[in-house]
């Protein structure tokens, strides 16, 4: 997909301005990456949105400057570890890496009274954030939408 919208730009170069809009952070998992190996800096002007795992803790009433923030967007990654080194854990996760594989590994592990909070389609009008204990997401039915998790020991 980054390659095709990468092709794109470079077929429309007859325009002076060109502009590419897309959500999110634009310093964490973002386009820009890809973006600053076409065009320098100069070349560049990133407007960054809030992130939403900073959204989210703030939902909660929490702060995140001791928190591990990362993504599991198309990798694994050690839940346990990070869980075991910091207090709290920001995912954004993905179809393959849901909230119900989480909370099995934690369950399985002995850490199934890990805090859950998930956010769906946060700053939406539709906005709707949930709280669980590992063990009783282990087996829930509901497929959450794409989602931001933080997790507390």
């Amino acid at each position: 997909m980054i390659k095709i919208i990468l092709n794109s730009i470079k077929n429309i170069n007859i325009f002076k301005l060109q502009l590419l809009i897309l959500s999110g952070d634009t310093g964490f998992y973002s386009m820009l990456t890809f973006m600053r190996k076409k065009y320098s800096p100069e070349e560049l002007e990133a407007v960054p949105g809030i992130l939403s795992i900073q959204y989210m803790f703030a939902r909660i009433s929490d702060y995140r400057h001791d928190a591990y923030v990362g993504s599991v967007h198309g990798k694994e990654l050690d839940y346990i570890k990070k869980l075991k080194e910091y207090r709290k854990v920001g995912l954004l996760t993905d179809k393959n890496n849901t909230l119900r594989k989480i909370a099995r590994i934690f369950t399985e592990n002995a850490l199934g009274e890990t805090t859950v909070y998930i956010g769906e389609n946060l700053s939406y009008p539709n906005e709707k954030i949930y709280k669980f204990k590992a063990e009783e997401l282990k087996d829930h039915e509901e497929k959450f939408e794409m989602n931001v998790v933080i997790l507390f020991r």
